[in-house]
């Protein structure tokens, strides 16, 4: 058996409840600076052990107010097919205006964009990047053509729903302490 050591610790667990049927259990463990989130919409956990506020509960408030900055640390944005797209057809419209390409060359890039399929995800950016009309368009098509990203629905809900009733919570119980 491998050697190993091991600390055992207590954590607050919150167990929220709103709506019909919706849920979140969330983990506070104040004295590592670990919250960890159980869900109805997903699952999310992250780890500040050197938040450095008066305790781990008062960080927690603070994220309260910075919901993109603990999306950030809990999450990843996902990928946006039609804000891509939109952004594509702008940047081959722009290339067309100020006569960096001729005619027929913004044609076939615009078309090829516009018949990209929202199924592939972003797949489609690959077959987009590997293909000729975009590439004779533009050389620099990987630095020119990036995508664009957005929070998912569960992550928002997370960020603007259940963060903020964890937030409640924690708010009234520090209240009663001091």
């Amino acid at each position: 058996m491998t050697a190993y050591t091991f600390t055992k610790g207590t954590v607050e667990k919150y167990d929220i409840r709103w709506n019909r049927g919706e849920w979140a259990v969330f983990t506070i463990d104040n004295a590592s600076g670990l919250m960890q989130c159980h869900s109805s919409f997903g699952d999310w956990g992250y780890s500040w052990p050197n938040h450095g506020r008066k305790s781990f509960n008062h960080f927690i408030l603070e994220l309260e107010r910075d919901w993109e900055y603990l999306l950030g640390k809990v999450s990843d944005e996902v990928f946006d097919f039609d804000e891509s797209v939109r952004k594509w057809k702008k940047i081959i419209l722009d290339s067309r205006r100020k006569c960096y390409c001729e005619k027929d060359e913004a044609r076939e890039a615009y078309d090829f964009i516009k018949d990209l399929d929202e199924s592939e995800d972003e797949y489609c950016y690959t077959r987009m990047m590997e293909s000729s009309a975009i590439c004779d368009l533009e050389p620099d098509a990987w630095e020119v053509f990036n995508t664009e990203k957005k929070w998912s629905m569960q992550d928002m809900t997370f960020a603007k729903t259940m963060w903020p009733m964890l937030c409640d919570i924690i708010r009234k119980e520090l209240a009663t302490n001091d």
